[in-house]
């Protein structure tokens, strides 16, 4: 399919060394590393590059913290964009499923992991009634535009986590020598990055909303409804959802 191979497309853009690192940071292993924080342990991150005691108001306005905090903070924002570049590849494969002869309304993911809860499904999801051939092929389009378009975003979300990921590994890279030297330019570069990383996922929320909104409306469109459902569920298991949003709130709040 073809989000398969924008997804292959998406890898071999990227350095041979900046794949591989890539790779190495999604594996189960390295995702172990990733650290829990509570909002008091972020609270003492909050120190900058000439004083721990400097006011919120001054960090506020962009001063990076100390190199030593910086480089934990990074480590872990770069494990966690790989985690997340897993989960949107998970998400696409539920995504991918949706209108297929298997769909019955549900991932099996989600019906494996908590058989006693289960969404509210359109059972007649692959048999239109009351509509005639034309309006059943109408309807039929409109829901196909309508995967295509989730899975779109959800290939740009792919793509905006390999490149975040690539942007963060490259300033840690070969002994994170801008973090060595520490020079009002590489403290400058540092909250620069912070800041790229913080605005490159202003959106991610939004693209995962109109993912959802458009899968379910793919799925209420093949089976012949023109609103959507209230209890209409989009075919990707809410958990993994759930965990993407969680970690993106990480992301940020670590940035």
């Amino acid at each position: 399919p073809q989000c398969r191979s924008q997804r292959v497309g998406i890898m071999q853009r990227l350095p041979a060394n900046v794949r591989s690192a890539l790779l190495s940071d999604a594996a189960p292993v390295a995702q172990q590393n990733i650290k829990r924080w509570t909002m008091r342990a972020l609270a003492m991150c909050g120190g900058t590059a000439s004083s721990g005691d400097a006011p919120a108001e001054t960090r506020r306005r962009g001063v990076p913290p100390r190199a030593d905090v910086a480089e934990v903070l990074l480590n872990d924002v770069k494990l966690r964009l790989a985690g997340q570049l897993n989960r949107t590849v998970e998400m696409t494969k539920d995504a991918e499923a949706v209108l297929s002869i298997s769909d019955d309304g549900r991932s099996s993911r989600q019906e494996q992991s908590d058989p006693k809860q289960k969404p509210k499904v359109i059972r007649a999801i692959n048999q239109p009634v009351r509509l005639s051939p034309k309006e059943q092929m109408a309807y039929e389009s409109q829901s196909q535009l309508e995967k295509k378009a989730a899975l779109k975003n959800l290939a740009d979300l792919e793509t905006l986590h390999a490149g975040t990921h690539q942007l963060v590994h490259e300033l840690l890279d070969n002994g994170s020598p801008t973090l060595r030297r520490y020079s009002s330019a590489d403290a400058s570069a540092v909250a620069a990055t912070f800041e790229s990383v913080r605005s490159r996922h202003a959106m991610s929320v939004e693209l995962m909303a109109d993912v959802v909104i458009g899968l379910r409306r793919a799925r209420s469109l093949r089976a012949g409804i023109d609103l959507t459902p209230a209890g209409q569920f989009c075919g990707i298991d809410l958990m993994l959802i759930d965990v993407f949003l969680r970690e993106r709130l990480g992301i940020q709040l670590l940035c």
